[in-house]
């Protein structure tokens, strides 16, 4: 039986291909949970981690391998019940590294230590980046119809993780480059790499846009030569 009363001890909730950044309310969803991990998660005293697989093999029996090493702690607000599982609204805390993972009775724990946000962007430069954030994401969805009100709910973002967390649902990078943005401990860093993120997915829209748009140019010179 694992000791609760060790602070450096914590259960594990198995998260894939989702960027998990700290402080920020999020969903996690999972397929599986077993009555003891249920029963574990409603325990207020344990401290509950959301830790990033690998690749997401679909079975239940996970190993110390299948786990990257830097999570985030979270607290439960709810849990659902749904057709593909369980539905759990979280609110994401600290940025930890897991030294050891043991299993015990079908539930996961971890040993681990907290590895707090390297906050190294003054009010100003924060400011300054969110806002660059932003622009870039307004262009990417002015070149769509409907855009305004994606744009609404992107201003009112006042936090550069829960921002990069609401727009990384947008954007096409792996699973990897993912847990990345967690992995970089650096807020300057951190940032810099989410804005190459969203400087290639704007050049990759546009480049899409430019090539249909040259296709449709093609289409309508035949069919006015056939015409």
């Amino acid at each position: 039986m694992k000791n609760y009363n060790d602070n450096n001890l914590g259960i594990i909730v198995p998260v894939f291909n989702k960027v998990l950044l700290p402080g920020v309310a999020t969903i996690i969803h999972l397929e599986h949970l077993n009555e003891r991990q249920i029963m574990s998660l409603e325990e207020e005293e344990i401290v509950k981690i959301a830790l990033p697989l690998k690749q997401n093999s679909g079975s239940e029996d996970k190993t110390e391998d299948d786990f990257h090493r830097i999570g985030v702690t979270f607290s439960i607000n709810s849990v659902e019940q749904t057709e593909k599982g369980f539905r759990l609204s979280v609110e994401l805390g600290s940025r930890i590294k897991v030294n050891q993972i043991s299993e015990d009775k079908g539930v996961l724990y971890a040993a681990f230590e907290e590895e707090p946000d390297l906050t190294d962007l003054d009010e100003a430069s924060l400011k300054e980046m969110l806002g660059y954030i932003k622009k870039v994401s307004n262009e990417i969805s002015g070149k769509f119809t409907g855009g305004e009100q994606y744009q609404r709910i992107v201003n009112s973002f006042q936090d550069i993780n829960a921002l990069m967390m609401y727009l990384s649902q947008f954007i096409q990078i792996s699973s990897e480059e993912r847990y990345q943005l967690l992995e970089i401990q650096s807020l300057k860093e951190r940032s810099l790499r989410f804005m190459d993120h969203m400087l290639k997915q704007k050049e990759m829209i546009e480049l899409q846009m430019q090539v249909t748009e040259k296709f449709s140019e093609r289409a309508n010179k035949i069919i006015g030569k056939q015409f």
